[in-house]
């Protein structure tokens, strides 16, 4: 990046400045004994390493296990704010902290209209998936059900053996589509209130 600034017969000096910001959601072997959560890295001679080649190539390391614990010891520290919103910007931590940061709340705004359509789009595809899966799980459930009355039958009569047997088989189907519904809504990272806005269930059903 840096290199690639320089054209042919112009002069390094005329390169801009490159930072590197990695962050990443594990914590480096490296530096496992450094308790803070950013590392700034440069060029340096292997046998002075106070000797710094240059201040224009510089790579910052980012590790977010340690800005949660950093967070949790000062909450008014801001770049763990930001580390915290770039995490996950729906989580109850970062619904605490744009009370009092408005830049970050600015920025939550922003994502939550750009995430708008896409979150559209996979919602309208996990609603044609339910309805596959529920006339799925019907046939399932009629399958189970009618092998369920059959056994019924034998004691109790085949007619009421197989109404028991589907209604059985269609309450589990139902409560196993909706597991499956759920589930795929939070990896898809819609909030609890979301879900229960979408799938008409209160929060004691959705638990």
């Amino acid at each position: 990046m840096y290199a690639g600034q320089a054209k042919r017969g112009s002069d390094y000096d005329e390169c801009k400045r490159v930072v590197i910001i990695a962050i990443i959601d594990y914590e480096l072997e490296l530096t496992k004994d450094v308790e803070k959560m950013e590392t700034k890295w440069k060029l340096r001679e292997t046998k002075n390493p106070h000797l710094v080649l240059t201040d224009e190539i510089e790579i910052c390391i980012i590790e977010l296990p340690k800005v949660r614990r950093e967070y949790e010891k000062n909450k008014n520290n801001e770049k763990a704010q930001w580390m915290m919103f770039l995490d996950n910007p729906n989580t109850k931590e970062v619904e605490d902290i744009v009370k009092n940061n408005e830049e970050i709340k600015d920025a939550v705004v922003e994502v939550h209209k750009m995430t708008e359509d896409e979150k559209m789009r996979k919602l309208a595809e996990l609603r044609e998936k339910a309805i596959m899966d529920e006339k799925a799980i019907e046939k399932a459930g009629f399958r189970k059900g009618k092998e369920k009355g059959i056994e019924q039958g034998i004691e109790q009569g085949i007619k009421k053996g197989i109404v028991q047997g589907l209604e059985q088989g269609l309450k589990q189907g139902e409560e196993k589509k909706t597991k499956q519904i759920i589930n795929k809504l939070k990896e898809k990272g819609f909030s609890k209130e979301e879900i229960m806005k979408m799938l008409d269930l209160s929060e004691n059903e959705l638990k």
